[in-house]
């Protein structure tokens, strides 16, 4: 029990890691509010989440410098893939053939914004670069993307089982599927981070 309660025992170590997801969480939530700016708190989430992966971490700090970083590049894709979802939102709402080609573009679009937030959040490249790489990687790691997708919808399920689980989503709905992410992702950069070396 002793060892259990050290500071670096794995009891102690647990509930950081429990207490830094929660934190990540409420960062990106309180910094998505204005809307405008959700783009640069996913962005900076994904930067904290794999600092934490690669135990790196110092979540305010991280979180801070990756947002102010990116605040103005995020933000432009962000919006930008918004505009274009609504656009084809309604173009798909419209019905018909073109709905359907309208349908598969917005799936397109909610991948790529899997990897380009986490792309934007460790590699300096400009936008049209950045949005590139991603629809690369999107669709040359599909699984992993898709593993990815589905990190999204790990928790949520939990509010057909009960209301009273609805605050394990406030607390974890978007650390625990950025962290998930992480871990996907984590390899792919390691190789890209290895090939910039090397140049």
């Amino acid at each position: 029990m002793r060892g259990l309660l050290h500071p670096y025992g794995p009891l102690m170590t647990t509930l950081g890691k429990i207490g830094d997801a929660v934190i990540l969480n409420l960062l990106v939530l309180l910094f998505s509010l204005p809307v405008v700016t959700m783009g640069a708190a996913v962005t900076a989430g994904h930067y904290t989440a794999l600092k934490m992966l690669r135990n790196e971490e110092s979540i305010f700090s991280d979180f801070w410098k990756s947002f102010c970083a990116n605040l103005k590049q995020a933000t432009c894709i962000w919006l930008g893939f918004l505009l274009l979802v609504t656009a084809l939102a309604y173009i798909a709402y419209m019905g018909g053939v073109v709905a359907i080609a309208a349908a598969a573009v917005i799936v397109f679009v909610i991948l790529v914004s899997l990897w380009v937030f986490p792309v934007l959040s460790k590699f300096v490249d400009s936008t049209s670069h950045i949005i590139r790489n991603s629809m690369v990687l999107s669709l040359g790691y599909f699984f992993r993307t898709l593993g990815m997708l589905l990190s999204y919808f790990v928790l949520p399920p939990l509010i057909l089982i009960s209301m009273n689980l609805l605050p394990v989503i406030l607390l974890f709905g978007l650390s625990v599927p950025m962290l998930i992410s992480a871990m996907l992702y984590n390899p792919v950069f390691l190789q890209m981070e290895e090939k910039i070396l090397e140049n």
